[in-house]
């Protein structure tokens, strides 16, 4: 689903006003959440566990640790943040593997 937001963009000296599209990131159960980032493309293994803890790594991508919960829902700027800022995807990369 996607939203408008409104954004302003600063060109040179003088500030550019629009509506963009933005992806809406979906809520997530921790086991979702698992699920997409141990799928292609991303691939992510757990390579260690301690209770809730899993150490997650993919080859070329940034080692993680995944501390929820299967049950545990995941809010949709936190899963934005974690595919996003963490993982490392571009928006258009995320969109993709949200089905989006």
């Amino acid at each position: 689903m996607e939203i408008n937001v409104y954004e302003g963009v600063v060109l040179g000296a003088c500030l550019v006003r629009a509506w963009a599209p933005v992806l809406r990131f979906p809520a997530m159960s921790g086991k979702e959440l698992l699920a997409l980032l141990c799928r292609k493309p991303l691939e992510y293994q757990v390579t260690r566990q301690v209770g809730s803890h899993r150490t997650l790594k993919a080859e070329g991508r940034p080692d993680l640790l995944f501390a929820f919960h299967d049950r545990t829902s995941i809010a949709p700027g936190l899963v934005r943040k974690i595919l996003l800022g963490d993982v490392g995807l571009e928006e258009a990369e995320a969109r993709k593997l949200l089905g989006g």
